[in-house]
């Protein structure tokens, strides 16, 4: 058998473990232990970027036991603690925190999916002036969904992706495209509500990119939002990465009054309050 061929079987014999509900506790471990001895390389591209403005949505009651409860500290909207992370993300590992976030309001609303009568708070948070660039590794290779062309920021990272793809042997460069495609597979896997245990793929290659992958200079993954069909990214970065070169630009709150399966079609929220004024780590309200 050729690399490629070897390549092929090992992934697919993964590939039934991306069907919706398909890993539970008893499976994920094994999972990880026996995709690092049988597909232990890695390859990906890496790009330099910026990111003028993310924002990331937080649903108020999910900190505060149930209760629509104002947010008044910055590190409420910011990662969890990693003794907290009892459950895989997209992204994350269990007791591995990340700062999930997207440069589009409405992605960050389909992720989160509030409820009517949520109080929520969406931060707003911007580099600083300090130049610094993120080196992402992205995740790219699910560019059209019922075969028509979507997600721009993807479609770049593709073509960047396949120029650099040259400079590898034929052999080699077939067997980064299949195992990235098949990553790409994991972190588009639709997962079964309430099972975390359905991450474990994703969480997998997501902790290998950002701390094993180019020994861990990776800051950020760039990643299609399931929630949103794929249309827009998420940015996954490192806590870190956030402290140093990220600030909390404005934050605002409000009550969900319309959610996307309500007759009203979409979103809707009334607005509570706004601030562009922390002081010490409290955010004083307008």
């Amino acid at each position: 058998m050729t690399g490629l061929e070897i390549c092929k079987s090992v992934l697919n014999s993964f590939r039934p473990f991306l069907v919706k509900g398909s890993i539970n506790e008893a499976t994920a471990k094994g999972l990880h232990e026996t995709l690092e001895k049988e597909m232990p390389f890695f390859g990906s591209p890496i790009f330099d970027m910026k990111f003028p403005e993310l924002k990331r949505v937080t649903i108020n009651k999910n900190l505060f036991v149930g209760s629509n409860k104002r947010i008044t500290e910055v590190k409420f909207l910011k990662y969890p603690p990693e003794d907290k992370i009892s459950k895989y993300g997209r992204a994350n590992l269990i007791g591995q925190s990340v700062f999930y976030c997207t440069s589009n309001q409405i992605t960050a609303m389909n992720e989160m999916q509030p409820q009517i009568g949520d109080l929520i708070t969406t931060s707003t948070w911007k580099q600083k002036k300090d130049g610094y660039t993120l080196k992402i590794s992205p995740i790219f290779k699910i560019t059209s969904l019922n075969g028509v062309a979507h997600n721009e920021l993807s479609l770049r990272f593709k073509v960047g992706y396949e120029n650099s793809l040259r400079n590898y042997p034929k052999e080699i460069a077939e067997q980064i495209d299949e195992l990235l495609q098949f990553v790409s597979d994991c972190f588009a896997k639709d997962v079964d509500y309430g099972n975390n245990y359905d991450y474990a793929l994703s969480a997998f290659y997501a902790n290998k990119i950002l701390y094993d992958f180019q020994g861990g200079c990776i800051d950020a993954i760039v990643y299609p939002s399931v929630a949103d069909k794929f249309d827009f990214s998420n940015v996954a970065i490192k806590p870190n990465i956030l402290d140093e070169h990220f600030e909390l630009f404005k934050v605002d709150e409000g009550v969900v009054t319309a959610v996307p399966n309500a007759p009203e079609g979409g979103f809707s929220l009334v607005g509570t309050g706004w601030s562009k004024t922390v002081n010490e780590g409290k955010i004083l309200w307008k």
